[in-house]
């Protein structure tokens, strides 16, 4: 036991594992709002006949909704017992993936910034993505490029997410984990219409055609900003204003131009592209996306810690990890009475603003950052 101690970083792991232990227990006891809101809609799911996507709406990604199935059913409390036991399965594992293809540091680190977080996370299914994603990279890069792609691929059709951090797999010279990926995305999506039908797509990206500004959102903040509201519950989120159809476009133009400059950069650096960069693609996504709930922050954590434990990069890192404690402070305003019965005290509306402005600022500094001239990472010219 005490060589297992020798080393700090050992007994920091062991205690960030068992607080993780700890919370996946009130995880399963809670009877917060904010921990029931996503097991209440897994267990509807389950419950409803039909096709999903045809016969009724589904906000879930294919692989994600077969999670759903498979976990949820019975009780509301068997649910809730289930995910947070797989949630918890996901963590570790992926903790397990960033040892394996980067070391015990980065893991660590993972395990640090995911800390502000855990208090929510067992209560979804976010964690089964990231573990996927931190395998299938880690895969990719210990040279197994065919089950890196493929389990890569798997994420992606888990939620969507992992299509923009896939692009590592190109620029770590990884071709044969590359064309896998695309070729089982593509059957993977092919599939996907043919059961769900074209319209599948559109209930995961709009979240059930929700048509207002999430107001965790970097948009939503600034219109609840200026507008006051008022705040809505639409499809399991509080939204404030109204969506333009010519905005969701203009974003996702907007989104896809940010991420072939990342990319582009990327190429022409020295520097892990599992780390700042796509660190950079998921900020930028976070940032221009008119959805971005509490749990979304927990897609930066590996590719946080992986920047981290490069000096030349570390300050990605950092931020990131500023980034969940963020919001970490802001999932507080989620369980705890801040209204007076017709309206939230102002007070503590502005400081709930303030934060998301302050959250979503580092998202976009993140994206803008990497693009600054660097001579650490930038190749000396010839």
């Amino acid at each position: 036991m005490s060589g297992l101690f020798a080393d700090p970083t050992n007994g920091v792991i062991v205690v960030l594992l068992v607080l993780r232990v700890l919370m996946s227990v009130v995880t399963t006891e809670s009877q917060s709002g904010l921990l029931k809101v996503d097991v209440a809609r897994f267990h509807q799911l389950a419950a409803t006949d039909g096709r999903p996507y045809r016969d009724h709406v589904v906000e879930y990604a294919p692989a994600e909704t077969i999670a759903i199935e498979l976990v949820a059913g019975g009780s509301l409390r068997g649910t809730a017992i289930r995910l947070a036991a797989l949630a918890f399965i996901c963590d570790v594992l992926a903790f397990a993936g960033l040892w394996y293809g980067w070391g015990r540091r980065p893991a660590a680190l993972y395990l640090l910034i995911g800390l502000p977080l855990v208090p929510f996370i067992y209560a979804r299914l976010d964690l089964l993505v990231v573990a996927l994603a931190v395998w299938g990279s880690a895969f990719a890069r210990r040279g197994r490029e065919r089950l890196g792609g493929g389990v890569l691929a798997l994420a992606a059709m888990t939620k969507l997410w992992p299509l923009v951090v896939a692009p590592v797999l190109l620029v770590d010279r990884r071709a044969r984990a590359a064309r896998w990926f695309a070729c089982l995305v593509g059957v993977g999506f092919l599939a996907w219409v043919a059961y769900g039908g074209v319209d599948a797509i559109r209930q995961v990206v709009s979240f059930r055609g929700a048509t207002g500004w999430e107001i965790e959102s970097t948009v939503g903040a600034i219109v609840w900003l200026i507008t006051g509201g008022p705040v809505r519950t639409e499809e399991g989120a509080p939204r404030v204003g109204e969506v333009p159809g010519w905005s969701r476009a203009l974003l996702l133009l907007v989104l896809l131009a940010v991420l072939a400059a990342i990319w582009a950069r990327a190429w022409k650096r020295q520097v892990d592209p599992s780390g700042a960069p796509s660190l950079a693609a998921l900020a930028a996504l976070l940032a221009l996306s008119p959805l971005f709930s509490l749990q979304y922050a927990l897609w930066i954590a590996p590719w946080a810690a992986i920047a981290w434990v490069d000096a030349r990069t570390a300050r990605y890192g950092r931020v990131g990890f500023a980034i969940t404690l963020l919001t970490g402070t802001l999932a507080f305003f989620y369980v705890v009475p801040w209204d007076t019965g017709d309206a939230p005290i102002p007070l503590v509306r502005w400081l709930v603003i303030g934060l998301l402005l302050v959250r979503d600022g580092l998202c976009v500094w993140i994206a803008v950052a990497w693009f600054r001239r660097d001579p650490s990472l930038d190749p000396t010219p010839a």
